[in-house]
């Protein structure tokens, strides 16, 4: 079943396996010289489910913004702007090691997205605090990702995964990224758990999370060069719920598949 959602939720849920591809402020594998920006501005549309554990398979557009200028000083190599990430700087690039931070945006849950959901109200968007941390040697790297909620949402995940690039061709590049997420106990029973007010409203068992393994997310990203300002982007790739988020009463799909499709000028 395939729906047009123009809320950001979808989006956000549907690409997080990107987030950690690339460090800002790199172009083609290589750090922005200093004093220089990269600005790459598109649009596109995303598919992935409608909230995690639901059935139906949603799509959205969605704008493609990503800004990066590098400072190159102690401290502040390089801040950005990007839908990935929010707004944040790149603290630390040293060798293959790199650590950034930035506040961005922390996608709710409607309860009229799904049947399955009636009853279990409404779970506002938020802002989210996040640090990286990166291993970067040539085409391979490796990273460990914090994210904090905060404002409509409570509670923290960690996501660890490897991440891998090739460029094929002078104008294609492909990337992979394989990860897997931690949520705290806050987190898991916000998304996946069943209170016992929420279980009087929807008739679903009450049910109480803990902390552990959220989901396992794999992905692999194309993008064409069609000219020397213009690019075309896809990616294709698949999230997989584990432990108690796989068995939540409001789960039900563990595995879903999730898209993206743009084009983007960059300036």
């Amino acid at each position: 079943m395939l729906r047009v959602m123009m809320p950001l939720a979808a989006l956000v849920m549907a690409t997080a396996p990107a987030a950690a591809q690339m460090l800002p402020g790199t172009v083609g594998g290589q750090p922005l010289p200093a004093g220089e920006w990269a600005v790459r501005l598109g649009a596109g549309a995303a598919i992935g489910p409608a909230y995690p554990g639901g059935r139906a398979i949603v799509g959205t557009a969605m704008p493609m913004i990503d800004v990066a200028y590098r400072t190159a000083l102690p401290g502040l190599d390089t801040v950005y702007l990007n839908i990935r990430d929010g707004l944040g700087a790149v603290v630390l690039r040293q060798g293959m090691l790199s650590v950034q931070g930035g506040i961005g945006f922390a996608p709710g849950r409607r309860e009229r997205t799904s049947a399955q959901l009636r009853g279990m109200g409404n779970l506002d968007a938020g802002g989210q605090g996040n640090v990286t941390v990166r291993l970067d040697a040539g085409p391979l790297g490796g990273f460990l990702r914090a994210e904090r909620a905060f404002g409509g949402q409570e509670g923290m995940t960690l996501t660890f995964g490897a991440t891998g690039r090739m460029r094929v061709t002078e104008s294609i590049m492909l990337a992979a990224t394989v990860s897997a997420q931690w949520g705290d106990g806050a987190h898991m029973r916000e998304w996946f758990g069943v209170s016992a007010a929420q279980a009087a409203r929807s008739g679903l068992a009450a049910y109480r999370p803990g902390s552990g393994m959220r989901q396992f997310n794999a992905g692999l990203m194309g993008l064409y060069r069609l000219t020397s300002n213009w690019d075309m982007t896809a990616q294709v790739g698949v999230q997989h719920l584990l432990g108690d988020a796989a068995r939540s009463p409001i789960v039900r799909r563990e595995t879903a598949p999730f898209g993206l499709f743009g084009v983007s000028y960059r300036f």
